[in-house]
């Protein structure tokens, strides 16, 4: 219910379809985690077709001249990582407390996201290109839920980490001491 709600799938007044931003009411441990990736995958896959999402894709691919599929993977990492000093989508926390989702005009919009934020927009953009496209949601605490999620994309065969939320780690970096990882 709360999935079909968030899409617009319903008339429930609590749920806003027209809202940009969702708030997720997760179930405890890892339940409440695989109940936001699978609303995530369900945000991808109903944004990965839409017009603009298309032509803003293909806009970053031909600006940086990516032919190859791993050559655009990476310049749709680049071009959400901008620069250093000038990040064009900002890591920024969810409010306390909160699990919150946000659609990916508003990331672009407001040019800030967390990492499922991040992980929905980069996706989206990737799959409009035909680019294959998973989450990978992993844990760096024994003993803890999962704490982070980022989109793996595949190119001839090879699944590829593109963390765009980590300041200063280029394209494939991933960090290798998780507990437990997972892809959906």
């Amino acid at each position: 219910m709360l999935i079909s709600n968030l899409l617009g799938q319903s008339q429930n007044p609590e749920l806003n379809p027209q809202a940009k931003y969702q708030t997720i009411r997760r179930k405890p441990g890892d339940a409440g985690i695989y109940q936001t990736v699978e609303i995530m995958r369900r945000i991808k896959e109903r944004y990965k077709i839409k017009p603009w999402v298309i032509e803003l894709a293909r806009k970053i691919v031909t600006d940086r001249n990516a032919v190859t599929e791993i050559d655009q993977i990476r310049a749709v990492f680049n071009w959400m990582k901008g620069t250093e000093s000038k990040p064009n989508i900002l890591y920024v926390k969810d409010p306390h407390d909160v699990e919150l989702l946000q659609f990916p005009e508003v990331t672009i919009r407001t040019r800030t996201g967390d990492c499922d934020d991040h992980a929905i927009l980069s996706s989206s953009l990737l799959e409009s290109l035909g680019i294959p496209t998973k989450f990978r949601i992993v844990s760096y605490n024994a003993g803890r839920g999962f704490q982070h999620v980022y989109t793996i994309a595949r190119s001839r065969g090879q699944w590829y980490p593109a963390d765009t939320t980590l300041p200063g780690k280029p394209f494939g970096y991933e960090r290798s001491n998780y507990t437990r990882k997972e892809e959906y």
